[in-house]
């Protein structure tokens, strides 16, 4: 099915054209509502009043992660509050210093109390209701539940027969057909795919009565056209049940509160380098715990795909909120480079010497006649009309091999025929060694991420492993939560390390 390298054709034919039913139910589960509505009202003063305090702001994003966990949950509450209990005691023991008074009277002591009536409640709201609707339709056979994140419990017992709970994208993995199926949780709680294609007969959506409930077709051109013709064909054979307004879900709980300062970034970098300059063109990406990395605007970096777990380089042009980056910890590339060395065996001394001549050359030229003077050398005597200052500060750092402008550079360069081939023909080997490398790295690390990855990812944002195969190296798997949009020069030294905010 989705995601795997075989499709079962047939299946995605019956998908797109079985007529569906999309339900949309509410549960009303009066401690929850109350807790999501003290939620709403903390996040709403911590924004209004403690603008400037990032560390609150850290720690009620953290506090609310656990909050939408369990608006997810099949557990009881009883038991869902019991695992998070240290994550609790952490966000209430931080509110509780003096400088939070206001914060604790208005907002933290109401969620504590709520808290403590929800610990004895030993149900759970989206159970019962499925309970509920299955003894009332006699829904049972080729009914299954869907949750967001991995759940413990395998099976639902409906008084003594079983239904089958999978995660989302494992469900979608298996490529299953299924008559009926329960969503835990909104639309908004899930992927867009599972507003836009529907896996079942009959889809329901169970929700808090307090968050909104319901699909809105989007209609194609709709800028162009009037809304009434229907150019879209997604939801054609698809009956859509009157849904539930609402708070916005992913406003009230999913956004988070910590705003990232660039220029007070930038501003700490330049003060740690000193005069030393920047040599590499690179974006600032903000991800877990208060935390943020530069990645380089012209060089692939390594990225997990969360539906399958796979691999593979990209480059930051592609990468999105969300993306996993997956990168040795604190090393930028070193490993590629260590494990091309070891594919190119006893030649990769020499090569690596001879790959040196031309950016040994290029930055003696750079030093004696300046950056600017040598872009327009190769910009109209050269006619390499895409090079500029930022892309020379590339060329001659460490991460770069092979600039597609390399023959002409050499020409400018003024390297002898002989020389040129014997550069040329290096660098060719050094380049597909690091692509063999790349492969042998990816292939050997994706079987040894542990199985707990996604579910550490999704409660701390982040994952962090030490390598069997590749021995003393660590790795970190990243969240990215935000992509600046402006291009900065920086410390080759401080590309792919993880710095706090």
């Amino acid at each position: 099915m989705l995601g795997n390298k075989k499709v079962n054709l047939e299946l995605v034919n019956h998908f797109f054209s079985a007529k569906n039913k999309v339900y949309f139910v509410q549960i009303e589960v009066t401690l929850v509502e109350e807790l999501v509505a003290y939620v709403k009202n903390l996040k709403e003063e911590v924004k209004r009043y403690y603008d400037g305090d990032d560390r609150l702001q850290h720690e009620v994003d953290e506090f609310v992660s656990g909050i939408q966990r369990m608006l997810g949950s099949i557990k009881s509450y009883s038991d869902y509050l019991e695992e998070i209990d240290s994550l609790l005691i952490k966000f209430f023991t931080y509110t509780m210093h003096p400088t939070y008074k206001n914060l604790q009277e208005l907002y933290v002591k109401p969620i504590i109390n709520n808290l403590k009536e929800l610990r004895n409640q030993n149900y759970n709201g989206y159970k019962l209701k499925i309970e509920e609707l299955c003894k009332e339709f006699n829904f049972l056979e080729e009914t299954f539940v869907i949750t967001r994140g991995r759940s413990e419990e395998e099976l639902l017992i409906i008084s003594e027969d079983n239904i089958r709970v999978y995660r989302d994208k494992d469900f979608v993995k298996l490529g299953i057909t299924a008559k009926r199926l329960f969503f835990i949780g909104t639309p908004s709680f899930f992927d867009k795919k599972f507003s836009e294609m529907f896996f079942a007969d009959e889809t329901f959506f169970i929700g808090y009565s307090c968050f909104e409930n319901s699909i809105k077709p989007t209609y194609s051109f709709a800028n162009l056209i009037s809304n009434k013709l229907l150019i879209n064909t997604v939801y054609k054979n698809v009956d859509l049940a009157s849904g539930h307004r609402g708070i916005n879900y992913y406003t009230v709980i999913k956004q988070p509160l910590e705003q990232y300062d660039e220029e007070k970034i930038l501003k700490r970098m330049e003060e740690g380098q000193g005069k030393q300059k920047g040599n590499i063109q690179a974006r600032i990406v903000y991800i877990s715990n208060n935390n943020f990395t530069f990645l380089p605007v012209d060089q692939s970096v390594t990225i997990i795909e969360k539906e399958n777990f796979k691999i593979q380089q990209t480059t930051l042009k592609n990468l999105n909120i969300g993306d996993l980056l997956l990168f040795r910890t604190n090393s930028g590339s070193t490993l590629i480079r260590e494990v091309a060395d070891e594919i190119l065996g006893h030649q990769a001394s020499e090569l690596r010497s001879q790959q040196e001549k031309w950016k040994k050359r290029l930055r003696s030229s750079i030093k004696k006649q300046g950056i600017d003077t040598v872009v327009r050398v190769l910009q109209h005597n050269y006619k390499i009309s895409y090079v500029n200052a930022m892309n020379l500060s590339y060329w001659i750092s460490p991460f770069c091999i092979k600039p597609d402008a390399l023959e002409k550079m050499l020409e400018a360069l003024k390297f002898e025929e002989e020389e040129k081939k014997e550069i040329l023909a290096a660098t060719g080997k050094i380049f597909a060694a690091h692509i063999k490398a790349g492969h042998k790295i990816s292939k050997s690390l994706i079987n040894e991420i542990n199985g707990n990855m996604e579910e550490a990812i999704g409660e701390k944002g982040y994952y962090k492993f030490e390598s069997k195969i590749f021995e003393g190296a660590s790795f970190n798997i990243e969240e990215i939560k935000a992509i600046s949009k402006q291009n900065i020069m920086v410390s080759e030294n401080d590309i792919l390390k993880v710095f706090k905010k």
